[in-house]
């Protein structure tokens, strides 16, 4: 249809033209106002704001400084730097510094001559769960410096891989530094898409990691990633947080959740209504789980996986509808809380944050299982 038909509104126009020619105009106006909106909302703008000046060299043999600045309406938490050469495919990362009023600094390794180029990029964490990274920046090396004398204070670099690149990452950089594993729980990276985790099957792809924010357009896009549902060591373990709740775990060191006293609710995040549901819950004790509620159809049975140790992560495909629904924002699945969710619909670049399908499920600590029998039982058992 044309819109290009000019409209006089004047002149020898009975009241019936008049008003087709002023609907006609609304119309058009309205389409026009439709076409713009939908050319301009390729994603959605941030809840954040987000300032980095690049640079766009660095000097070999010399630590680079970057700094970042963001605010946002919720906590900012876990701001960090992925960096990567391009002959060390590996991401790491090293944990920049805040200084309370939304700064956040650090510095990349001394590379040595034999690194022309540098990838880097910001990643943190928003609220409870909300992951966001940035796309990447890049750098040239432009001189040869000499490694400063000032360089007294060892760099902390850090790696989500079990198997890194790190030996590597030490013959390209001429700094004082120590590599460290994060644990599982936090692999923040993975779960935005930093690593190709394809051809591991400890790993499931799928998982909504969070976003990916662009900063020459100011927008957000959905983006999704991986998580590891491989029990993690006892150093990882005794690695994470020491104020964690002290929980029961079945003997294999996962969240003891089997059990039929479960209660909770299911409901909408764009929705006040709420369904009392009660639950069972089976647990095979080496990460194979499956939930039968009282609903009907979606939410009734599901199968999957819970990670191991404090982690709780759920991935658990609905029998109904054969959607996945994992963890996500909720809190970590123990022996007293069960949480999944699902999309409402497929997360996109217009809407990354759509509403949720959730069940949330809360019970008594249960009793760790008996490591003795009455004397009846034994006399039965062993006469």
């Amino acid at each position: 249809m044309s819109c290009t038909k000019k409209y006089n509104l004047s002149g020898n126009f009975t009241r019936l033209q008049r008003l087709s020619s002023i609907i006609a105009l609304i119309f058009c106006v309205s389409l026009g106002s439709w076409l713009v909106t939908d050319t301009v909302a390729a994603g959605t703008r941030p809840n954040f704001k987000y300032t980095h000046t690049p640079s766009q060299d660095f000097i070999a043999n010399q630590r680079t400084p970057v700094s970042v600045f963001i605010e946002a309406t919720e906590e900012v938490q876990n701001v960090r730097l992925y960096f990567r050469t391009f002959s060390v495919n590996d991401y790491f990362f090293i944990e920049l510094n805040p200084d309370g009023n939304g700064n956040y600094t650090g510095e990349l390794p001394a590379f040595d001559e034999s690194v022309t180029s540098l990838e880097y990029l910001f990643l943190w964490k928003i609220g409870s769960r909300r992951i966001v990274r940035t796309t990447p920046y890049r750098l040239s090396q432009v001189e040869s410096g000499v490694l400063s004398q000032s360089i007294q204070t060892p760099l902390t670099i850090f790696t989500e891989m079990e198997n890194g690149a790190t030996g590597e990452l030490d013959d390209l950089v001429n700094d004082v530094m120590t590599i460290k594993q994060v644990p599982e729980n936090q692999h923040y990276g993975m779960r935005v898409g930093l690593f190709d985790m394809s051809g591991d099957k400890r790993y499931r792809h799928g998982y909504f990691g969070g976003f990916i924010y662009e900063p020459e357009n100011d927008v957000t896009y959905a983006i999704e990633g991986y998580v590891n549902f491989v029990p993690i060591s006892s150093s990882q373990k005794d690695s994470q947080s020491l104020d964690q709740p002290s929980l029961t775990q079945t003997p294999e060191g996962y969240p003891n959740v089997a059990g039929d006293d479960w209660s909770g609710v299911f409901y909408r995040t764009d929705s006040s209504s709420r369904t009392n549901i009660t639950a069972v819950i089976t647990h095979n004790g080496h990460g194979g789980v499956s939930l039968t509620t009282t609903l009907s159809g979606r939410g009734h049975y599901l199968t999957g996986s819970i990670s191991s140790g404090y982690s709780g992560e759920l991935y658990m495909t609905d029998h109904w509808d054969d959607e996945i629904w994992t963890t996500h924002r909720l809190d970590e699945s123990t022996s007293i809380y069960f949480g999944i969710e699902d999309y409402v619909y497929k997360p996109s670049s217009s809407n990354p944050d759509p509403p949720l399908y959730r069940i949330e499920l809360t019970r008594p600590e249960p009793k760790e299982p008996a490591d003795w029998l009455p004397p009846i039982l034994e006399l039965l058992l062993l006469g």
